[in-house]
């Protein structure tokens, strides 16, 4: 498998998007634009699943990472030379989107509004500044920045990955290790559905989805490394088998959006989308050529290298809004239809100057006091 996955950025991009779509929630008293069309209603009730796929994504590339490297015979990095590249990629950017999502809950505070759904006080900024904030030591409480949590889980799922993920280990013990982490996975979750008040530390619903999540990933990436080992007959039937598949998953999800708005679903799909339907895609991604080229193009590997920035700061642009909006009593037409693109492009615009002059400097910068590396 070639070391750059043709199309994987332009999915990055769709998926920050979608969840920046879906966190419009926050402003939806007034209706959002094309309520009512069941894409769009799609988009903002279960746009969360977005990041199932980040985490699927996460574990897929770590693992590809490390097979690429286990191929050249390469040294294997030390825990804090990994930790050390890790930070120079994601801490720069992180750290001042946090800083304006402190401000913000100031100017709440001057303002004597109440940010929905954000515990944020000394404590939980502490646990913001050191990625501890959404690993269950406060119970299910979400603060700051509120789409980071999935950076909190993440890191985990790294450190736990680095165990599981050693080049010394032969595939059969690398596979059975992460399938046993996907099944802590499902234990994880089904506990939540069955005893939705038990949340703690380290073992509950949100560690569930990313333990999920990540090592679906890598395990999927071990079976195709194993798969390009066998002879290619029969791949053109698996193809159509998973384009059907994933097609009439996706028509009956949007056209039966009316009937699945239930918790049983939300359940499900934790469980669905990393073991069935991303494995499904990232094996079209793989094999069709034609499907990678067209998510290949520019507007889309653009779109994939400010992903990160978009996820980071759609929020803080949210309660922004928001605060505005309610301190101000603007009465914004947020359900207006040219709400939307102006939405997007704005996040687009504010992911490309974060990507220059935070991500790049900030990694740079970083690389130099600490080791690391530069971002790609």
């Amino acid at each position: 498998m070639k070391k750059h996955i043709a199309g994987l950025d332009g999915l990055r991009g769709l998926a920050a998007l979608m969840i920046a779509t879906y966190h419009l929630y926050l402003l939806a008293s007034s209706g959002l634009p094309f309520m009512g069309t069941r894409l769009m209603d799609f988009a903002y009730q279960y746009g969360w699943l977005a990041v199932e796929f980040f985490f699927f994504t996460s574990g897929f590339l770590f693992y590809h990472g490390a097979r690429q490297k286990k191929a050249k015979e390469a040294v294997e990095p030390d825990l804090r030379t990994f930790v050390q590249g890790k930070l120079t990629r994601l801490y720069p950017a992180y750290f001042v989107a946090l800083l304006v999502c402190a401000g913000l809950t100031v100017l709440s505070w001057a303002w004597k509004l109440a940010i929905p759904n954000a515990l944020n006080n000394a404590v939980t900024f502490a646990m913001n500044l050191t990625f501890i904030q959404y690993i269950g030591l406060l119970g299910p409480n979400y603060s700051f920045n509120i789409p980071t949590w999935y950076l909190s889980v993440l890191w985990l799922c790294y450190l736990v990955g680095r165990l599981v993920y050693r080049r010394r280990y032969p595939v059969w013990k690398e596979a059975a290790l992460s399938f046993g982490c996907v099944i802590l996975g499902f234990i994880f979750i089904r506990t939540f559905d069955l005893w939705p008040i038990l949340y703690l530390p380290l073992i509950n619903l949100d560690v569930g989805r990313g333990v999920l999540g990540f090592f679906s990933g890598g395990l999927f990436c071990l079976l195709l490394y194993e798969e390009e080992k066998r002879p290619s007959r029969g791949r053109t039937v698996v193809l159509c088998a998973v384009s059907l598949c994933l097609l009439a998953g996706f028509v009956s999800m949007v056209c039966l959006s009316d009937l699945i708005r239930t918790q049983d679903f939300s359940g499900d799909a934790r469980r669905f989308f990393p073991t069935v339907l991303f494995p499904c895609v990232f094996y079209l991604l793989v094999h069709l050529k034609r499907l990678a080229a067209v998510l290949d193009l520019k507007p889309f590997r653009f779109l994939g290298r400010i992903s990160y920035s978009i996820y980071l700061w759609h929020y803080p642009t949210i309660v922004l809004l928001y605060l505005l909006n309610r301190h101000f009593r603007l009465n914004l037409p947020f359900d207006n239809g040219w709400f939307l693109p102006i939405y997007y492009v704005y996040l687009i615009l504010v992911g490309a100057l974060s990507h220059r002059w935070i991500e790049i400097p900030g990694a740079n910068l970083m690389k130099k006091y600490i080791g690391g590396r530069k971002p790609l």
